[in-house]
């Protein structure tokens, strides 16, 4: 009676050993570690770039999905360049020029996110109302990141994750109202 007992106690308590594999393995997975959302803020002008070039400010945010801390390697100012690129051959992230550019890791923990504001331009009088979307260039460690900065050829490539996708336009002096969540 007590053998058959403890079999059943082994049996009852096997779906949820199973279960707790399962969700331990599922955070240290490396598919679907962030999400990236894409925003139009607005189209101006900027002086940055020492002429003064018409495109349109961007908000761009990178969100860690998972239940653990993720990281990653961005370049301290060419970020724009090095870490993402869009899927029109038309339209560009706009890159600064800058003395001390360097490897940085930045870590997120879970639910956190990182907010990149960006400017974007398009090739000249096509590219108004034109669609894209960026992809966040995930780097796992400064050598791969280096390496491609050095050259354009890399073994591997990074982990690519997609924007939603945008419209060129001026957002300026408009609203939106967002789709409500479930909280």
């Amino acid at each position: 009676m007590i053998r058959f007992r403890n079999t059943l106690a082994v049996m009852a308590l096997a779906p949820v050993l199973l279960m707790s594999n399962i969700c331990n393995a599922q955070s240290k997975e490396v598919n679907g570690e962030v999400t990236v959302r894409l925003e139009i803020v607005s189209k101006g002008n900027t002086d940055y770039f020492k002429q003064k070039e018409e495109g349109y400010f961007v908000r761009a945010s990178v969100s860690n999905i998972q239940d653990t801390t993720i990281s990653f390697v961005i370049m301290s100012c060419s970020w724009p360049a090095a870490n993402w690129k869009t899927n029109n051959k038309s339209i560009y992230v706009k890159a600064v020029e800058c003395d001390a550019n360097s490897p940085e890791r930045i870590s997120l923990k879970p639910k956190q996110s990182i907010t990149f504001y960006g400017f974007i331009i398009g090739a000249k009088g096509k590219s108004e109302g034109e669609k894209f979307r960026l992809a966040f260039l995930y780097y796992n460690k400064f050598e791969d990141l280096l390496d491609v900065m050095r050259t354009s050829k890399q073994k591997e490539g990074p982990k690519e994750f997609w924007s939603n996708e945008v419209r060129l336009e001026d957002n300026i002096f408009t609203y939106k109202v967002d789709t409500a969540t479930n909280r």
